[in-house]
């Protein structure tokens, strides 16, 4: 045998290994192996469309619902950026007017103004020293006593008046004041009976004012103590070595940095200096031999925050309020906070919110969980008080101060003390017999702009320096030892203070960083954060509007269809009637009612999925009908009919399940369309409303062409989402038609 035919034998003992016959997907031999579902999950993979649609939404669902659970931000939380921006500190003014030092009221210090306006002549005051002039006020008899006779700055001392007789019109006295002077007495019975008309006489330089009426003359005298001193110049306290260490910023910091460090000593430039007290009570910076310079206090200065709210007529407004207003309980935060700083912890919980404390050597920087400054703890430097502190407010002192200005002394004195005056051209500076500054007088009137700003005697000088010198900038140390700019803007001859001033804005149209990834939008919140929930709220309007959809065109569409008849014209009249409402004009008007109605967040958004659900059930009832009207003639109808089973139990449990496929292809097909009309009611600003979110109201944020040019990150990812969503429930919604069609050839 040859070895060719060998071969050939040995091959035909050897079986042939056949490969594996391809079945088509939907041949009759596969169709035997494989359920109906399987079936249908088979053709659906392989469309791969269909799959990316699948993964489309996975992601967008697990970006919408468990993205916030890991987001570091809130839905509706703000940021904000730390800026210096000028700020009103103070304002200045060179004083025209009359100042009243006493206890005098508007209707005497009008009395006051009149009297002197009749010593004027053109834009000068005619007067002379010691020069009295009467006035009254509300029927009560004053005198004015020249102090300083100036042409534009006169100073008066106020006197009040006794009542010293009366003389009735036949001659007779009817009243007289206990001990008054003969000579007085006789000097008041003559004039009375000259009858003269003049309102006042000079009687051994005292003035006599003299009231007359129709049956009597009512003669008064000054009296020999002033009620109060009127003056042009402006006293300001001067508290000798504590007011010069106030200025000096380096002082300051050492003793700052001492109290921080809970230190009990500190020294400076060769002086030791001891600190007493505690942070809840205050603290006292005093010498070593126990004389004491300073109260030392802690300052709490707040941050400001924009708060969202909505107007009367449901319109978002800002508002900017000081963080303790918007927190609920104050004096709860305050007790919180100095109960943290008393046991040196590091952070404090309140109302379920951590904050942060973070020291300085100066300063102490209360962080909220924004990330964000709430509250700025820094040391105010009172001086300690003296004995002259109150010397601006002595009208008494103010008589001799301004008698010996009008006299040109070199002093004065007061209470048995000896003061020294001292002319710096521009101003005025007394000083103790002990040659320390007690006290600056000027014609410049001063004020802080604020509570809680404290004018330091550096700042008042500098002030006025710099306004005699019509400069438009200085410097100065303020009251926490920091070296300060500041600007001067006159307006109508006022002189208004700006410093730069840590104020927390509104961190709004901020462009991507690390910290938000995708920006913040108009209202200074995380864009990335609100897009997840904004896709909440999107994904569940779809799913819920075509809930209830499919429950209302299932029943009535199974009704009608089943029944047929007059109950099949009934209800499709029924499905036209809704067909006729016209679809977004009606969404118009039920959003404004209920913009009328100020209906909350919430209650809204239930409200609008309801209206999408009733405006929108009419197809869905129609496909139902239609299907079940071909669908009941078939022979497995016919066999349910001869069993007998109820009504109901024929539509939902046999009719029904054959639709199904129809039904879920075209739910999954109309969760596109209903995103987006949400979408449109959201930027047309009639979907859900703040703090609430959609990615339709966040493309609404865009409302000019300025905001879309310059902060694509607001508009174009919510765009993105909104059309790759939608592209997903579409290529799912192709990718079940094709797989429910048992036609379909691959």
């Amino acid at each position: 045998m040859s070895k060719n035919k060998q071969e050939e034998l040995n091959k035909q003992k050897v079986p042939q290994e056949q490969e594996p016959e391809q079945m088509k997907l939907d041949d009759a031999r596969r169709v035997k192996v494989l359920s109906p579902g399987m079936l249908v999950f088979k053709r659906f993979i392989r469309n791969k469309l269909a799959v990316a649609g699948i993964i489309i939404l996975a992601v967008m669902f697990v970006y919408s619902f468990l993205g916030p659970i890991f987001s570091p931000y809130t839905r509706a939380q703000m940021f904000f950026k730390e800026v210096n921006e000028p700020g009103k500190y103070a304002t200045g003014k060179f004083n025209t007017d009359s100042r009243f030092i006493g206890d005098v009221g508007t209707p005497v210090q009008s009395g006051v103004l009149k009297a002197l306006g009749t010593q004027k002549k053109g834009s000068a005051y005619v007067l002379t020293q010691d020069q009295v002039i009467p006035f009254t006020a509300r029927d009560e008899h004053y005198t004015l006593k020249v102090i300083n006779p100036s042409e534009t700055a006169p100073a008066c001392a106020i006197y009040g008046t006794t009542h010293a007789a009366t003389i009735g019109k036949d001659g007779k006295i009817t009243h007289q004041m206990d001990n008054i002077d003969e000579g007085l007495l006789e000097a008041i019975l003559a004039d009375a009976e000259a009858g003269g008309k003049e309102t006042e006489f000079d009687y051994n330089g005292t003035a006599v004012s003299v009231e007359i009426s129709k049956i009597e003359r009512k003669y008064y005298v000054p009296s020999t103590e002033s009620v109060a001193v009127s003056t042009y110049n402006i006293y300001t306290p001067i508290q000798g070595k504590a007011s010069e260490l106030q200025s000096d910023t380096e002082f300051l910091h050492a003793v700052s940095a001492a109290v921080m460090a809970g230190e009990t000593t500190v020294s400076y430039n060769d002086t030791d200096y001891v600190i007493t007290g505690d942070a809840e009570n205050g603290y006292v910076l005093s010498y070593a031999d126990g004389a004491d310079l300073f109260n030392i206090t802690r300052d709490y200065r707040y941050g400001t925050v924009n708060i969202e709210s909505q107007d009367a007529e449901g319109n978002p407004i800002t508002e900017e309020k000081a963080f303790l207003e918007t927190l609920t309980d104050p004096e709860g935060f305050t007790a919180a906070l100095t109960e943290a700083l008393g046991a040196d912890a590091p952070s404090f919980t309140f109302e379920e919110a951590e904050y942060t404390i973070e020291k300085t050597d100066v300063e102490i920087h209360v962080i909220s969980p924004a990330g964000e400054p709430a509250v700025v703890i820094s040391n105010t430097f009172v001086p300690v008080g003296s004995k002259y502190d109150a010397l601006n407010a002595d009208k008494d002192f103010a008589f001799a101060l301004e008698t010996a200005f009008a006299n040109g002394d070199a002093g004065f004195e007061y209470n048995g003390e000896q003061f020294t005056i001292v002319d710096n051209g521009d101003d005025y500076t007394v000083q103790n017999a002990a040659g320390d500054d007690i006290l600056l007088a000027s014609d410049i009137a001063y004020g802080a702009e604020s509570k809680g700003i404290e004018l330091t005697l550096d700042f008042v000088k500098k002030l006025q320096e710099a306004m005699r010198n019509k400069e438009n900038t200085f410097s100065f140390v303020d009251q926490h030892g920091e070296e300060t700019e500041a600007t001067i803007q006159v307006v109508n001859g006022n002189y208004y203070v700006s410093t730069m001033q840590k104020t927390s804005l509104l961190d709004f149209r901020a462009a991507p960083t690390s910290s938000h990834p995708l920006g913040t939008d108009v209202n200074g919140m995380d864009v990335f954060t609100r897009l997840m929930y904004g896709g909440r709220v999107s994904l569940l309007v779809g799913f819920v509007v075509i809930f209830f959809e499919l429950f209302l065109g299932v029943i009535i569409g199974g009704i009608s269809g089943y029944f047929g008849g007059v109950v099949d014209t009934i209800l499709m009249r029924f499905v036209e009637l809704f067909n006729a409402i016209p679809f977004y004009p009606m969404l118009i008007i039920l959003g404004s009612v209920m913009d009328n109605m100020h209906v909350g967040a919430t209650q809204r958004l239930f409200m609008t999925m309801v209206i999408l659900g009733v405006l929108g059930w009419t197809g869905i009832a129609r496909i139902v009908r239609g299907q079940i009207l071909s669908l009941r003639e078939q022979d497995f109808m016919v066999a349910a009919e001869a069993t007998g089973i109820r009504t109901s139990r024929k539509i939902f449990r046999h009719l029904i399940p054959n639709v199904m496929p129809l039904l879920i292809v075209n739910a999954t097909a109309g969760l596109g369309s209903v995103i987006l009309t949400e979408a449109t009611l959201g930027f047309l600003g009639l979907g859900v409303k703040y703090p609430m979110a959609s990615w339709g109201s966040i493309i609404n944020q865009v409302n000019d062409m300025q905001v879309m040019q310059t902060a694509w990150w607001i508009w174009i990812p919510a765009g993105l989402l909104i059309l790759v969503t939608v592209l997903g429930f579409n290529f799912v919604g192709d990718g079940l038609r094709d797989a429910f069609d048992p036609k379909m050839k691959r």
